[in-house]
């Protein structure tokens, strides 16, 4: 028995280590504007990007999904069984953004078009593009991983 407390805390270190390497597998970017960080999952295959932020009752204030397509194009994004209201920003492939939707109303099914062709989307809660965003402005994201589609 003296094992025992030894073996949990090697559960417990091997438990962390799972989760880390899986944000680092599963693809996690960072979005940095003026000092506030937000983690941002990565959507990179069709299934993804389809299934985004959907079914989901609760997103951390500091938290989103970077949406990352294999081509620019006007990519339309739509809240079907999107509970959470959200702000929605265009980047295109120079991480300069290129349109913005704020507060996106939770389940509707209009489709959300951006005016100009984007290559990667970010979804963020709404409010979190009340910052001093503006049309051109170039974004910092830092990601683990390249930024690839599947």
């Amino acid at each position: 028995m003296p094992n025992y407390p030894r073996h949990l805390l090697k559960l417990f270190f091997v438990s962390i280590f799972c989760i880390f390497h899986y944000e680092q597998v599963r693809g996690v970017c960072h979005l940095n504007f003026s000092g506030k960080i937000y983690q941002l999952e990565m959507a990179t295959s069709q299934s993804e990007r389809h299934k985004g932020l959907m079914n989901r009752f609760f997103l951390s204030p500091n938290k989103g999904m970077l949406f990352v397509f294999p081509y620019t194009s006007f990519h339309s994004f739509w809240m079907y069984n999107t509970f959470i209201p959200l702000d929605i920003l265009w980047i295109d492939n120079k991480s300069r953004l290129v349109d913005v939707q704020t507060s996106a109303s939770p389940l509707n099914i209009r489709s959300l078009v951006p005016s100009k062709k984007a290559r990667y989307v970010i979804e963020l809660p709404s409010n979190s593009a009340h910052w001093p965003l503006h049309i051109g402005r170039i974004l910092d994201i830092k990601c683990h991983s390249p930024l690839h589609f599947r």
